[in-house]
Parts: C-alpha cells; sequence; structure tokens
C-alpha cells in the first residue's frame, strides 16, 4: 500500500505535543505517591484459566492472519496512531477500498453440486451410448466383408479359363457338351420332379410364420409396483417418470402388450421392444427373445418361468431391475439377488432421465454379449 503523503512539521508538531502530554500526566501521578505493586493489582477471574488464556490467544492470532487489513487498525504501514489522527491522513484513508485476495474473490456461498452432477451424468451417458454403437457398427461391417468378397467379380486370368467356362454354352444358347439323348433324359427328370412337388401340399409364405428377433420385456403386474403397463412407455420411451395412478385418471387404457420405440439420434427407429406383464403365454422361441424383467421384490413373481422359476437361474439368463425412490430401502431379498437398483427423485422429475438412462447402458452391454442376434 502507497503510503499517504502527510505534512512532516505537522506530524512532528502533533507528536511532540502528545508527548509533552504524556510527561505531564505521569508527574501529576508521581506527585499524588501513587505506586503500583501487587497490592493494588486487581486479579483476574478465577474461570479464566492459564489454558483458557492460551486458547485466546491463538484465535485472536488466525483472525489476524486472516482477517483483511482495514483503515481501523492500529497502523497503517510505519504510520503510528497519532499519524492517523490527522484531518489529511483521515480523509486521504476515507477515500481508499478494502482490499481482497484472488481466494476471496472466488469463494462462493452456494453449493452447485447438485445441479452440476446431473447434467456431468447425462453427458457421460451419451458418450458411452456412442462407444457402443460404434463398437455396434464395427461388428457389423466386419460382417459384411466376406459377403462383399465374395460377390466381387472374377479377376480375369488366361491361365484359369475353366471357371469363365462352367455352362459350356454358345452365343445362341446351345449347349456343345450335351447330346440329344441327355436332353430327353433331363427333360424327363424334370418333368417328374414338377408332377411329385405338384402332390405335395403348398403353403404360402405369408401363411408361414417367422421368428420375430424383437426383445421382450417384463414388468409386474401388480398395481402397487412402480413401472406397469400403464407408465411403462413414459419409463422407457420418453425416460420420465408418472405414477400409475396419474396415468388412469388420466384416461390410459391397460393393454396387455404394448411396444416402445427406441430412436436414434437423428429421429430414426432403432428397434421396437415389445412390453408384457404376463408371461404365462410365451413359447421356447419367445422366451429366447426375453431380455429383461423388472422385479417387484416377491419369490412369486417367477411363478410358472422356466428354469423351474428359480430367481438365482433367471437373472443368469435374463438381466434384472428394480425402481425405488431414494429415500426408500432396498428390500432383503432384492439385495441377495443380481438385480440392479435404479433409485429415482419423488419431486425432482428433471433427474430421472439421467437415472433411467443407467437402464439402457447396462442393456447395450448384456445385449451385445449375451443376445447379439436380437434387434437393439
Amino acid at each position: 500500500m502507497r503510503k499517504p503523503r502527510v505534512d512532516a512539521e505537522k506530524s512532528a508538531r502533533d507528536r511532540e505535543q502528545e508527548r509533552q502530554q504524556r510527561a505531564a500526566k505521569f508527574d501529576a501521578q508521581k506527585e499524588q505517591g501513587v505506586t503500583i505493586s501487587a497490592g493494588n493489582i486487581g486479579k483476574l477471574s478465577d474461570t479464566l484459566t492459564e489454558d483458557k488464556l492460551a486458547i485466546l490467544r491463538l484465535k485472536r492470532r488466525a483472525q489476524k492472519r486472516n482477517a483483511i487489513r482495514t483503515d481501523t487498525d492500529d497502523t497503517v504501514g510505519d504510520l503510528p496512531v497519532a499519524d492517523l489522527e490527522s484531518d489529511g491522513l483521515q480523509e486521504i484513508l476515507s477515500r481508499e477500498r478494502i482490499g481482497r485476495t484472488r481466494a476471496d474473490v472466488t469463494k462462493g456461498t452456494k453449493d452447485l453440486s447438485a445441479r452440476i452432477g446431473p447434467i456431468f451424468a447425462m453427458i457421460k451417458a451419451k458418450e458411452d451410448g456412442k462407444k457402443i454403437d460404434a463398437q455396434v457398427k464395427a461388428q457389423q461391417s466386419k460382417a459384411a466383408i466376406p459377403a462383399a468378397k465374395s460377390s466381387a467379380p472374377a479377376v480375369y486370368s488366361r491361365y484359369d479359363q475353366e471357371q469363365f467356362n462352367k455352362d459350356n454354352v454358345t452365343d445362341f444358347g446351345i449347349n456343345t457338351m450335351s447330346s440329344y439323348r441327355g436332353a430327353q433324359s433331363s427333360k424327363a427328370d424334370a418333368a417328374n420332379k414338377s408332377a411329385v412337388d405338384s402332390t405335395a401340399p403348398t403353403t404360402p409364405d405369408s401363411q408361414r410364420k417367422k421368428a420375430s428377433p424383437n426383445p421382450i420385456i417384463i414388468v409386474p403386474s401388480a398395481p402397487s409396483s412402480m413401472i406397469t403397463m400403464y407408465n411403462c412407455v413414459d419409463i422407457l420411451q420418453d425416460n420420465k417418470f408418472i405414477e400409475s395412478d396419474v396415468k388412469k385418471k388420466s384416461g390410459t387404457k391397460y393393454e396387455p402388450s404394448v411396444y416402445i420405440q427406441r430412436k436414434n439420434q437423428d429421429g430414426t427407429v432403432r428397434a421396437a421392444i415389445k412390453v408384457i406383464d404376463n408371461p404365462n403365454f410365451l413359447s421356447g422361441d419367445e422366451w429366447d427373445r426375453v431380455v429383461a424383467v423388472f422385479v417387484q421384490g416377491a419369490a412369486w413373481q417367477f411363478k410358472g418361468w422356466p428354469w423351474n422359476g428359480n430367481p438365482v437361474e433367471i437373472f443368469e439368463k435374463i438381466k434384472a431391475f428394480h425402481i425405488k425412490f431414494d429415500e426408500m430401502p432396498v428390500e432383503k431379498t432384492i439385495a441377495n439377488w443380481n438385480v440392479q437398483v435404479l433409485s429415482l427423485s419423488r419431486t425432482k422429475r428433471h433427474l430421472d432421465r439421467a437415472s433411467l438412462l443407467k437402464f439402457w447402458e447396462t442393456m447395450d452391454k448384456f445385449m451385445l454379449k449375451s443376445k447379439p442376434s436380437l434387434r437393439w
């Protein structure tokens, strides 16, 4: 801090006047005969012990280190208290600002971790999703390379003419390697084959049942579950939690099965996933397409399932999830099973997307490892 300019003669005059006043005061005390002794010194309070005095000294030193120097301090720079009482110095100090350090300026009063945390989670989920998409595209490109190689035209070689003369047919469609008798026998064989094919029963292609590659997700049928057939589209497709009672009051009707669409970033449909709550009517092929199940917590939910209805064996084949609120404890049965818990806030709906994206991250890894043949 720059020292304020003060008239040297005025400051010297003030110091001399103060010295004379102190000397006159001390002379008056000597004339009165006042002496300092152990008798006229008052004792400190019994409660203020030496340990407490030491603690007070340490606190005062810490306050001095952390405090910002102001114009109320005893000294400014090297100037004594007497110099501060002059009118010119007081006027200068009144226009000065209190200095602040870089650390004091950057200190904030609000904690923004609750707001910044979900944003970082969303960014990380998007990055992980892009990585999984890149891995799937790479595998698809690797699988397409052999097919492309087989469909490529053969390169001409003068030493390998047999591959260009497989049919042995001239420009006019005459097979030079056959005979008239051979042609008659081949025509007879073709007639017999057509007669056999005509007697066999034929079924049109439209009536043939083809296996659907779409995956299946099972949700609980109990109305007390946080995910049901009423709100499964909102939770899985829109990544937003809406209670089942609210959906019922709004006019949503029960459907035994619904399809949710998983879309890419450009808006195109990536896959259609079937959601049901009654797996008792599934066939063997359809059980192979079951990829996920939402667990409510009771073992009777898996009664009549394959693998003897044993949850431990079921969760080795199918990925299991459980949805709950943050303040709700996890049930003991669910804690003992191989179930991933998805926690949602009861009031903060803007945090649903970050929590529900964990379901898709886990399922992307599971599908890539366990069931890559299904559309996902």
